[in-house]
């Protein structure tokens, strides 16, 4: 699946319509490996966000990754969460972790899905910013 992700990536970049564009990744679960390991073999990615991810599945390629990279993880999956703060030991460059306290991935309180949409679109207005000249 990196190798697809890779490759769908450089498509895109080489169109003429997104030259100027920076690119981003949004991985969930298993899909998060896939987004970090792209990463790590394509220095142009702007920002990345982990929602409740497996960046154990690449641990090696961590300090590989350039992107501005944060992690989100609800508080109530231990596994995960533990899983979460060990990348970010991993992680050499910019990086973030979210806790999101008192919810499971399950979303049970719907609060909790609005609250990832908005440190995802943060994070994302943060790093795909374009400088005006």
């Amino acid at each position: 699946l990196s190798k697809r992700l890779i490759g769908v990536t450089e498509w895109l970049a080489d169109l003429e319509i997104a030259r100027n564009c920076k690119l981003a990744y949004f991985g969930e679960g298993t899909g998060v490996a896939v987004a970090l390991k792209a990463a790590s073999y394509l220095p142009y990615i702007s920002a990345i966000v982990s929602h409740s991810g497996r960046p154990n599945l690449v641990t090696e390629l961590l300090c590989k990754i350039k992107a501005p990279t944060m992690l989100i993880v609800e508080g109530l999956d231990d596994e995960i969460l533990q899983i979460n703060r060990t990348a970010l030991l991993e992680l050499c460059y910019n990086k973030k972790l979210e806790v999101i306290q008192g919810v499971s991935h399950l979303f049970e309180d719907s609060g909790a899905v609005n609250k990832v949409a908005a440190l995802s679109n943060n994070w994302f207005k943060r790093y795909l910013k374009t400088i005006k000249l």
